[in-house]
């Protein structure tokens, strides 16, 4: 009792030795009306609080979206393969090895009375092999088993399973490269195949940022075609900015209107959740919002309520029948950016909202459908 005592007693000092604020300012770890507090993400991220910023998620499938969405748009197609073949090989790897330690112990302990009681050790080569597959291997698990469960289920969250998984795709690589002679060959040309797909995967990707960001040529493209004094109804969109659109792009001499999905009819958002307002009102209030010359709309909120639309009938069916041309508008004009390579493109809409939000987002202005 008294070990386990003080083991507690350790970790509890080197977790407060290692975050020195949770003493120095509590309230980032543990007010629960501060959005950036451990506490508050905490129930965010198990659904226990459900905010607007993670309707995206609902109806998700846990464990299964992290091999579909994560791995899929965060490493490509090519890559992902190699990976979860490159778990599979160290399974088999892990048995083999178990088996050669067990077939050693008892080989040594049958011919420990013949030799006089000592008992001859396993290969240390194979215990380390054993060692590394084991430790990588339970990393693995372990960290999806927490984080692939969750209900708030960012991209960004499969980021400590990538180098493992590199590792053992990259293992993987080298023994196949070395291979059998009679198969050499081939085996050989199956890892430049996998290795130049990935490459060319990785190149595509990179040409999103060899062009103008979409918000700047949205906004340059406002200033020259959308005439001065004009009504414009935006979203309030972090990952757009263009709620402040003067301040930020420089787009003064409009009539700016802003549709704030954490405030409807007046009604203000507590806690990120949605403002306790019934469909009918938010029906009307975004109907009465459809009065402006145009509106630019991202694809991010779009998506949320899209996802959710069981609890935000209102919201969805608005963005709904604008796409549609039912709202009274047409699409006037689209900026999107797709990893491109040449004549190939990798479709990514499909990607989990913020691997595209903050970087590659995709805006769309729409004019009445009189003008």
């Amino acid at each position: 009792m008294m070990y386990m005592m003080l083991c507690g007693l350790v970790v509890v000092v080197l977790w407060l030795a290692l975050n020195p604020y949770a003493l120095l300012d509590p309230a980032a770890y543990f007010d629960l009306d501060r959005n950036d507090s451990v506490r508050t993400q905490s129930l965010v991220v198990a659904g226990s609080l459900r905010v607007l910023y993670t309707a995206q998620f609902e109806g998700t499938t846990p464990y299964l979206y992290a091999v579909t969405n994560w791995l899929r748009y965060g490493l490509g197609l090519p890559l992902t393969g190699l990976s979860l073949a490159g778990v599979g090989y160290s399974f088999w790897r892990l048995w083999q090895a178990r088996r050669e330690i067990f077939s050693a112990g008892a080989a040594s302990e049958s011919a420990a009375p013949s030799s006089g009681g000592s008992q001859v050790p396993p290969d240390p080569q194979v215990w380390g092999n054993w060692f590394a597959d084991a430790f990588l291997l339970a990393w693995l698990l372990a960290y999806f088993v927490v984080a692939g469960g969750a209900y708030a289920k960012f991209i960004r969250y499969a980021l400590p399973l990538i180098p493992p998984l590199c590792i053992l795709a990259g293992r993987l690589l080298a023994d196949l490269w070395d291979g059998p002679r009679r198969w050499r060959l081939g085996l050989r040309l199956v890892v430049l195949l996998i290795v130049a797909a990935g490459l060319l995967h990785t190149l595509a990707f990179v040409q999103i940022y060899r062009q103008p960001d979409v918000r700047l040529q949205a906004a340059d493209w406002i200033r020259k075609q959308i005439p001065a004094g004009a009504s414009i109804l935006v979203e309030k969109d972090e990952g757009l900015l263009l709620h402040r659109a003067a301040a930020e792009y420089g787009l003064e001499g409009y009539e700016w209107r802003i549709w704030n999905p954490y405030e409807v009819a007046g009604v203000s958002s507590v806690r990120y959740q949605a403002p306790e307002v019934s469909a009918e009102q938010t029906e009307t209030y975004l109907q009465n919002l459809l009065t402006t010359d145009y509106v630019i709309v991202g694809s991010s909120w779009a998506e949320r309520f899209t996802a959710a639309a069981a609890q935000f009938p209102a919201q969805a069916d608005f963005y709904r029948r604008l796409s549609a041309g039912q709202a009274g508008y047409r699409v006037l004009k689209t900026f999107e950016v797709t990893p491109r390579l040449g004549p190939f493109a990798w479709d990514d809409r499909g990607a989990e909202l913020t691997f595209r939000l903050f970087d590659h987002p995709a805006i769309t202005i729409f004019v009445t459908a009189a003008d």
